[in-house]
C-alpha cells in the first residue's frame, strides 16, 4: 500500500505523521517490494523516524535489515514497542 500522511498538532508544533506499511526485504516487482519502496521514500523525507517493533515477537529479520537501512539514513529514530500487553 502507498504511504499515508497526516497532519499533526502537539502544541505549537504542527507536523506531517507519514505511516508506511512496513518492510520486507523482496524484489521490487513484488508487492512487499513496492512497499519498501514506498517505506525507503518515507525515510528520506523523514525529519524523525519511529521504529515499531512487535514486543512480543522481537527483532525479526525484517527488523535488523530496516534498523541498518535507517542507521544509514542517519535520522534521529525512536523505537517504539507494541503488543507488549
Amino acid at each position: 500500500r502507498d504511504r499515508r500522511v497526516h497532519a499533526a498538532k502537539l502544541y505549537d508544533l504542527h507536523f506531517d505523521v507519514i505511516d508506511t506499511a512496513g518492510f520486507e526485504d523482496a524484489a521490487a516487482s513484488t508487492l512487499p517490494g513496492r512497499m519498501r519502496a514506498q517505506t525507503e521514500i518515507a525515510i528520506r523525507e523523514a525529519d524523525l523516524i519511529f521504529f515499531t517493533i512487535d514486543a512480543k515477537s522481537g527483532l525479526m529479520p525484517d527488523d535488523k535489515t530496516f534498523a541498518e537501512i535507517v542507521r544509514k539514513s542517519g535520522k534521529p529514530v525512536v523505537v517504539v514497542a507494541n503488543k507488549a500487553e
